[in-house]
């Protein structure tokens, strides 16, 4: 996913950052990562109140496995 489709899918959110991560990307709002991309796929981060509107939606949480 290119920054500039990156940057287009937070237009909501308003201007985002967009740093190399992990081989992947870390888009940053107001100096505060929101989500990364790697290998292609879009994660966004979650707490505590965004968890169940995720999982209302379909998604799956994100785990690490090193």
């Amino acid at each position: 996913m290119d920054n500039e489709r990156i940057a287009e899918l937070f237009e909501g959110l308003g201007p985002v950052s967009i740093r190399k991560l992990f081989g992947g990307k870390g888009i940053y709002f107001d100096g505060v990562i929101v989500a990364i991309v790697l290998r292609g796929e879009l994660l966004l981060k979650a707490d505590e109140q965004s968890v169940p509107e995720f999982e209302a939606a379909g998604c799956t949480q994100w785990t690490y496995t090193g």
